[in-house]
Order: structure tokens, then C-alpha cells, then sequence
């Protein structure tokens, strides 16, 4: 399974752009955008990279689970 490092190439880019480079099967979900936090669901998902958007763009990878 990858880790947040693997992924920090995604950082400073907006969601489109990352989605272009995930490996297949993994899906960015947004945990925060400008200051507003998004209710993420409890359930299990090794498959999902929870980040943060500030302006547009990938500010920091809060996890991969």
C-alpha cells in the first residue's frame, strides 16, 4: 500500500491535474477547501487520498487510507 509520501508530487497542483497522475484506483477526496472542513466517511479505503485545498490547488495530503 502507498503512503502520503508517495503522493507529494500531487502537492501544488489542482484536483484534475492530480487525478491525471494517480496510480488506477486511487481517488483524492477532500477532507478541507478554503478553511471548510467536509464530512469524511469512518469507512476503510486504502484507496483514498484525503487532501487539503487552499485557492484551487492541493495544499498538504492529511493521509492515504
Amino acid at each position: 500500500m502507498l503512503t502520503d509520501s508517495d503522493f507529494k508530487n500531487i502537492v501544488g497542483k489542482t484536483i484534475n491535474e492530480a487525478k491525471e497522475e494517480l496510480p488506477k484506483g486511487y481517488f483524492i477526496f477532500i477532507g478541507e477547501e478554503d478553511g471548510q472542513s467536509f464530512y469524511r466517511p469512518a469507512e476503510f479505503n486504502p484507496y483514498r487520498i484525503n487532501v487539503i485545498v487552499k485557492r484551487g490547488r492541493i495544499n498538504h495530503i492529511q493521509g492515504v487510507n
